[in-house]
């Protein structure tokens, strides 16, 4: 039985917070795939290993919450999702390379 789960097979409301060092499987953490998820912690901008929580809603109710450390590893993987993805990244950067200097406030959105 998932842990959390009653004898019906509903998730009770809340489980325990599981932590990324725990080193568990979505199977272990008893996730479908079916589930709605809430990532919090990226608003505040997102560093390189960054540990960031998850709270999965079940379809059938109840929730688990646990942490993961974000896979941008380096700062240039954080610029690449900030521009979504490294095709954007790189056209904003040829783009602001090829313009001449005169157009004023265009650097300011580009890295």
């Amino acid at each position: 039985m998932i842990p959390g789960a009653s004898a019906a097979g509903r998730a009770d409301t809340t489980e325990r917070r599981h932590s990324p060092v725990d080193a568990e499987t979505a199977d272990a953490l008893g996730l479908d795939g079916t589930e709605t998820f809430e990532i919090t912690g990226i608003a505040g901008g997102l560093r390189p290993g960054q540990r960031l929580q998850v709270a999965a809603r079940r379809t059938g109710g109840g929730e688990i919450a646990f942490d993961v450390i974000a896979r941008l590893d380096t700062p240039i993987d954080v610029e690449y999702y900030r521009h979504g993805g490294i095709l954007p990244f790189v056209t904003r950067k040829l783009v602001r390379d090829s313009l001449p200097a005169v157009v004023e406030g265009f650097d300011t959105a580009v890295p």
